[in-house]
């Protein structure tokens, strides 16, 4: 292997490393900022809901348990389509839903309400049906200091989603490209750098043919 492509693999295995290092931190920090705030934004929302039911029952057990259909979600019916909540025992049936959230299904985790009852401020996992994708973020109901259900946010991350793969794409074939000018860009300087050293070759290269002759 010659120096100079030694030169020109290292200039652009040193920007390529640098720039996949860039990417990957991008993405991770644009990654991990997008899921908080969808999580905080759940988090709030299902923590609104929960107190307005509370007050609604008037700490009337019995109203979860055998009329929670009459339970109105006041502040669902004016979230935009991109939120949904519904209520659910203590068995995991759902026992009321908002009607934004129509007939999608939303499978269940098992250990979600395990953890609500053990005492867990809130659970959430991600879910995807027919290609959208959906952020389950659920908090307890507690009545008289008993857990007597839980509600549930359902709120799409589509978007979130989509943004991601595309910014993922995008830095993908910007890394890609830059590491092919890289290596444009290495074997120039690495021809510049060596220039002298060809010159130096060449005089000494004729300076023994002359000899020879």
């Amino acid at each position: 292997m010659t120096i100079r492509l030694r030169l020109t693999l290292w200039y652009t295995a040193l920007l390529g490393t640098t720039l996949i290092l860039f990417s990957v931190t991008v993405y991770s920090s644009l990654a991990a900022n997008l899921r908080s705030q969808l999580e905080q934004s759940a988090a709030t929302q299902a923590r609104n809901i929960a107190d307005a039911v509370i007050q609604q029952v008037q700490g009337d057990v019995v109203v979860i348990r055998t009329s929670a259909d009459t339970v109105f979600f006041p502040q669902v019916e004016l979230f935009a389509s991109s939120f949904g909540a519904q209520l659910i025992d203590i068995n995991g049936e759902v026992v009321k839903r908002s009607e934004n959230l129509g007939d999608i299904p939303i499978p269940k985790q098992d250990g979600t309400l395990q953890h609500i009852l053990a005492g867990d401020d809130d659970h959430y996992y991600f879910i995807s049906q027919d290609g959208d994708a959906f952020l389950v973020y659920t908090v307890p109901l507690v009545i008289n200091s008993e857990v007597v259900g839980a509600i549930q946010i359902i709120q799409s991350v589509t978007t979130a989603v989509t943004a991601l793969t595309q910014v993922n794409r995008y830095l993908i074939l910007g890394t890609a490209i830059s590491i092919i000018l890289a290596a444009i860009v290495g074997a120039f300087l690495a021809r510049r750098a060596l220039a002298p050293i060809d010159t130096i070759t060449e005089t000494a290269s004729t300076i023994t043919r002359t000899r020879d002759l």
